[in-house]
């Protein structure tokens, strides 16, 4: 785009190695992770789960998978970092992946993309049991991713919108960037609209009753991935000279400042999950009513 390569002109070539060093570390780690879920997926038992394939099936896991593979690729690609950026030092070492965000949104795109070729594929009339082991699968996560989904865009409210260190860095980058702090608006509203389009437009309540991760499963498995997030920014701070990803994260800076951080984040997980699981079993109560 012409925008794209207004900024291109701009960057030195130094930075614009850092361009390049940034996406082939995203690049690399989604592949992995996308042949890691591969690897999964195929362990998973077959003709389970059959595979939905209603035209509403079909056009809930398309739209949901456009959504989220467009919504990832502008946040990756728009705004290039310069050397007076924090963020330019705080990607060196993992990329993108530095980010809670852009960790949901890698996620999420495999998620919905697993799904939404299935239903595709399912709708043409194509049969494989893949199919039906992509279906168990994410019925066994959906409601662990969204739940972090809907973490993502509150967290990203209270610690980032409303915070005056984020806004202040926001609207700097702004003027450089125009449109980027709207854009960091309605992109970290897209996971929580992509979870209620997913659990309760496309997939069947009870089918998520019967297959998807319970309450406890949800909140022990999200608070050990908060410790290891946590001590991943810690690494990260040590060898990128002393940047944080978050503004609020200097903050926090005595073990019992993040520990109460923890704590009051897993307090909202729990209200997050469970709201999630009821709203889920009162959908299956209407579809077992009617």
């Amino acid at each position: 785009s012409v925008t794209g390569r207004h900024e291109f002109d701009h960057l030195t070539a130094e930075e614009l190695r850092h361009h390049t060093k940034v996406m082939t570390i995203d690049f690399t780690v989604y592949a992995a992770l996308v042949l890691l879920s591969a690897y999964f997926i195929d362990k998973e038992p077959a003709s389970v789960v059959p595979v939905d394939k209603s035209l509403s099936a079909l056009f809930w896991s398309v739209v949901n998978m456009a959504l989220v593979t467009y919504t990832w690729i502008l946040l990756l690609t728009f705004g290039r970092d310069t050397k007076i950026d924090t963020n330019y030092p705080t990607k060196e070492l993992g990329g993108h992946f530095v980010f809670l965000t852009h960790m949901c949104f890698c996620a999420m795109t495999m998620y919905t993309t697993f799904v939404g070729v299935s239903h595709v594929l399912a709708y043409c009339g194509i049969e494989a049991p893949v199919f039906s082991k992509v279906q168990h699968f994410t019925y066994k996560v959906a409601t662990f991713v969204g739940s972090a989904n809907w973490m993502v865009t509150l967290l990203f409210l209270k610690v980032c919108w409303f915070e005056p260190k984020w806004q202040s860095m926001a609207v700097q980058n702004d003027k450089r960037t125009p449109g980027m702090r709207f854009l960091q608006f309605w992109t970290h509203l897209v996971p929580a609209v992509s979870t209620v389009v997913d659990l309760y437009f496309l997939k069947q309540a009870p089918e998520i009753s019967s297959h998807g991760a319970g309450f406890y499963s949800i909140i022990k498995t999200s608070i050990a991935f908060s410790i290891f997030f946590l001590s991943y920014m810690e690494v990260c701070y040590k060898f990128n000279g002393g940047f944080y990803p978050y503004p609020f994260v200097y903050d926090i800076n005595t073990l019992a400042k993040k520990a109460i951080f923890l704590a009051a984040v897993s307090m909202l997980l729990c209200i997050v999950a469970g709201t999630l699981i009821g709203i889920v079993h009162l959908k299956e109560m209407y579809y077992l009513a009617v």
